[in-house]
């Protein structure tokens, strides 16, 4: 477990800060309705947390259903009010090898954007990089020659950059085999490399809608809460969490269901 790799000095101890981007009430309205158009297809409870809490593919999903799930991930993952967190986040890190997870080429252009007002040197890692410019970009970040990777989901799998002490995800999945993938760009161990900052940046649902969001929380913050369970700042970042929660009745309990994940 993530616990025993810690305790093991087999992974970077690192700190964890969650910052919430709050959807419209436009974007909410759509999660909720492809919510019950979910839920009625698989002939569940509208309480069933199989279909409220997750948007993996389960068996007897056929292809309409699949697509249906894929939207509202991308409700989440796209929320137009990430950037203003990131602009905001962006003014208190200094960044310096660290990866940004983006949802889709949309999001990166966006964050590429940003990050040029702000004159922060960035490169790009997307499936249409061509293969040496990939590898001139990684040479880099390792390198420190850049402080920023912009990467959408081409980097999960089989790309090792264990100098990589920053990340910064905005597209956040419940796909808990890509999740672990992306922490553990950042907390493989190096020469060198003390320790290791992840920034979440988590979509949660309007505050104005109250326990009608309960489903969508568990959703978006269980992963978060056993992230924070393991970091040095455990206590602060739990506590910042428990702040978010609360204007939708969410107990933090809840949430962290027996803590970490060890």
């Amino acid at each position: 477990t993530m616990a025993q790799a810690l305790a093991d000095g087999n992974l970077t101890p690192y700190e964890y800060h969650v910052y919430p981007a709050y959807l419209s009430d436009s974007e909410f309205e759509e999660y909720q309705n492809l919510t019950r158009k979910i839920t009625g297809l698989r002939n569940r409870s509208s309480n069933d947390p199989t279909s409220t809490q997750t948007n993996n593919r389960v068996d007897g999903d056929n292809d309409d259903l699949e697509r249906l799930l894929f939207q509202r991930a991308n409700i989440l993952k796209r929320c137009t009010s990430k950037i203003d967190v990131i602009d905001a986040v962006l003014n208190d890190l200094s960044l310096h090898r660290c990866l940004i997870y983006c949802a889709d080429m949309m999001q990166l252009n966006d964050m590429s954007i940003l990050l040029n007002t702000k004159q922060i040197i960035h490169l790009q890692y997307t499936a249409s990089t061509p293969l040496k410019q990939r590898q001139e970009a990684l040479k880099a970040i390792a390198n420190n020659e850049v402080p920023v990777l912009l990467a959408i989901d081409c980097l999960d799998e089989g790309v090792d950059v264990p100098v990589v002490d920053q990340a910064i995800i905005l597209a956040s999945s419940s796909n808990k085999r890509q999740f672990i993938q992306r922490r553990g760009r950042v907390l493989r161990k190096a020469e060198g490399k003390r320790y290791a900052t992840l920034v979440d940046v988590i979509a949660l649902p309007p505050e104005s809608a109250g326990f009608d969001a309960r489903n969508m929380l568990h959703s978006e913050l269980k992963r978060a809460t056993e992230m924070a369970y393991l970091a040095n700042n455990r206590h602060s970042t739990l506590l910042n969490i428990e702040r978010y929660v609360q204007p939708y009745g969410v107990l933090m309990t809840e949430l962290l269901n027996g803590g970490s994940d060890g």
